[in-house]
């Protein structure tokens, strides 16, 4: 642990939209990935606690752990992200017209379950680490376009659960 103590990771946020990432600041918290939208590029900025690298991610699907984008030996990645490549990109909002687009995505997602959420297969987790039980809280669906971004969040009611019905923000 750094002397002054751990950074939070609330603000990377908005440095990666105002100054950048700073590598101090980088330092003196835990362990990150930065997702970072822009018009000209899509970049996973991350910390692992030794090191702070971007990474240019090219037009597709991508499954960013820990590890950061598309890491093949991660149990999670290798098990699953086959599927996520055999069904269509879902197009446009979550709701409406669109909505149906979704489905083979979410139902893909939801197969995931399979598996039980402490297992190193598992995407939606329970985790136990350094004496502290950590948990999926919710599900983040992006999907970038020409047209723009849809961004979505859903909280799942029982950490680690992933319910049939998800409620989206």
């Amino acid at each position: 642990m750094p002397a002054a103590g751990w950074t939070s990771r609330g603000v990377l946020p908005l440095e990666a939209v105002t100054t950048g990432v700073d590598a101090d600041d980088a330092r003196s918290a835990r362990s990150w990935n930065l997702v970072e939208l822009r018009p000209d590029r899509v970049a996973v900025t991350s910390w692992d606690g030794t090191s702070l690298r971007s990474i240019d991610v090219a037009p597709g699907l991508h499954l960013v752990t820990h590890e950061g984008p598309d890491h093949l030996d991660v149990p999670r990645v290798h098990r699953w992200r086959p599927a996520f490549l055999d069904v269509p990109s879902p197009i446009g909002p979550l709701d409406g017209a669109t909505a149906a687009s979704w489905e083979p995505w979410l139902r893909t997602l939801r197969s995931t379950t399979t598996v039980p959420a402490d297992a190193d297969e598992a995407i939606v987790r329970i985790d136990d680490h350094d004496g502290l039980r950590l948990a999926s809280l919710s599900v983040t669906a992006l999907s970038l376009g020409p047209d723009g971004a849809v961004l979505r969040n859903a909280r799942l009611a029982e950490p680690g659960h992933l319910p049939e019905e998800l409620v989206w923000e």
